[in-house]
């Protein structure tokens, strides 16, 4: 009987570990990020028309909540352009993120998520699973979200594979 218990017990661990792989191989997120694997590189500013001299970085910084700032703000008009900051496949496209509003998640290089939110509106025909590159129309500046009262921005989070899907400034990352 306690052989028959250890056997039962190896076979639930071993069913758990296949069904968790097997997700993550057959999500869309999980390929991208395999697909986009490589050495860090410099990223595109991505709001159309800012000048990298004209960024503040307030990565860090405490926010409501108990939390810290995870991206950085960049402020531009409403409606202005915003690019894939580095080649990837958009994995989400969301209207109901409680502090990001209107947000567009990217899978690109180096195994890294790439954050756009606050935006106003999305770039037309823009789904999930298409490729893009940098200076690619994702979206629009907006100030949806937890930003209702701020002027319009984009916050851009970068999240690498690498750190656990922890953030990292963007700022010195950005050209």
């Amino acid at each position: 009987m306690r052989m028959m218990r250890r056997w039962l017990e190896r076979a639930v661990i071993v069913a758990a570990v296949l069904a968790v792989v097997g997700v993550l191989a057959t999500h869309r997120t999980a390929w991208a990020l395999v697909r986009y694997s490589g050495s860090p590189g410099v990223l595109t500013l991505p709001v159309q028309g800012v000048a990298r001299r004209g960024l503040h970085s307030s990565f860090g910084e405490p926010r409501s909540g108990h939390r810290s700032h995870a991206g950085i703000d960049i402020f531009a008009r409403r409606g202005t352009p915003v690019v894939a900051a580095a080649e990837g496949v958009v994995v989400r496209i969301g209207t109901t993120d409680r502090l990001g509003g209107n947000t567009v998640w990217v899978a690109g290089k180096p195994s890294t998520l790439y954050y756009y939110a606050h935006l106003d509106r999305f770039a037309r025909g823009l789904r999930v699973g298409d490729h893009v590159a940098p200076g690619d129309v994702l979206a629009y500046v907006g100030n949806t979200g937890n930003a209702r009262t701020t002027p319009p921005h984009l916050h851009f989070g970068v999240y690498p594979a690498a750190r656990a899907f922890w953030p990292v400034d963007p700022a010195p990352l950005l050209k």
